[in-house]
């Protein structure tokens, strides 16, 4: 799943919680259910982001061995 939908995902919940407790009183167990979600997304994020680091790594690492496997130009 993309960060964009995890992002939407994200805010589709809050935004429903937020309707619904504006139509009952607040439930501890959704309280719960948000501080989950809201742990949850934080850790997909800096998942997204160290992949995203890995990934740039990778294309560097990539660069680097076809560099190093192209034979020295001839003079």
């Amino acid at each position: 799943m993309t960060k964009f939908k995890i992002v939407a995902v994200f805010l589709a919940v809050l935004l429903s919680a937020g309707h619904a407790s504006a139509q009952q009183p607040p439930d501890e167990k959704m309280a719960v259910a948000m501080q989950l979600l809201n742990e949850r997304t934080g850790q997909v994020i800096e998942l997204a982001a160290e992949v995203q680091k890995l990934n740039k790594q990778l294309q560097e690492a990539r660069a680097e061995l076809a560099k190093a496997k192209t034979p020295p130009a001839k003079p």
